[in-house]
């Protein structure tokens, strides 16, 4: 089993002591899931969580009116579907693998034994839920109070600063988003997200093809990202 400096720094694993986090490793049973099948199912019935060992996967949910919305992205390290495994409720969302993905199925009461046992464990998932929380209502705050724009280098910021990492060319997102993906995580429809790129890329802020960025000059994203609705622009760029 991979030990701490394996686990992304930040993840669930990653910040659990090696003893908390092998016994919640133990407590559950391995699980391959190949391409674009799902791990979990939007209105199941929450009887387990599982531990992402490998790969990615994103979270998506369907509107009463058969719309499609994605709402994260989640990599190796984290726990997916704790909410509806911990409170015995119907899922409120699908996972599906992004690539092939491996991971630790942990039943409900094997979840719970381990949190008694280890209250590591119990504080770093309500950290994580708490942190979930801030950026849903982070992106709720952006919907009403900034622009498409702001809203959209907001969202390349958090996903740069949590998923990328620095390159001679500058940072790039480890994440393979389609421009489908970015618009729906920020709020905007694709055709924004598609002028928006493009204007970036006149810029020089970034550089991207299909499922590829790099932020060639972050602190000219940061700005535009740090604007709001009444500050007047003075980045040049929108």
């Amino acid at each position: 089993m991979a030990d701490h400096a394996d686990w992304p720094y930040g993840s669930l694993l990653g910040n659990l002591p090696v003893r908390s986090r092998t016994a919640l490793l133990d407590a559950g049973q391995p699980a391959l899931f190949r391409a674009e099948r799902p791990l979990m199912l939007q209105g199941e019935a929450g009887n387990c969580a599982h531990l992402l060992l490998a790969g990615c996967v994103r979270v998506v949910a369907t509107t009463a009116s058969g719309q499609e919305a994605f709402l994260a992205v989640r990599i190796r390290g984290s726990l997916l579907g704790e909410m509806a495994c911990l409170n015995d409720q119907p899922r409120t969302a699908s996972v599906v693998a992004v690539g092939d993905v491996e991971t630790r199925r942990v039943g409900r009461a094997a979840l719970l034994a381990v949190m008694r046992e280890h209250p590591e464990v119990a504080l770093e998932i309500n950290r994580m839920l708490s942190a979930r929380l801030r950026w849903a209502n982070e992106r709720r705050i952006d919907l009403v109070a900034r622009k498409a724009p702001v809203r959209f280098c907001r969202l390349l910021v958090h996903l740069v600063e949590e998923y990328g990492h620095r390159t001679e060319a500058g940072w790039e997102l480890d994440l393979a988003l389609t421009q489908a993906e970015l618009a729906s995580l920020a709020g905007v429809v694709r055709r924004t997200v598609e002028k928006l790129l493009g204007r970036l890329r006149q810029e020089d802020i970034v550089r991207s093809s299909y499922r590829h960025l790099i932020v060639i000059d972050m602190d000219r994203l940061r700005a535009v990202a740090e604007m709001t609705s009444e500050i007047p622009n003075q980045t040049g760029v929108f």
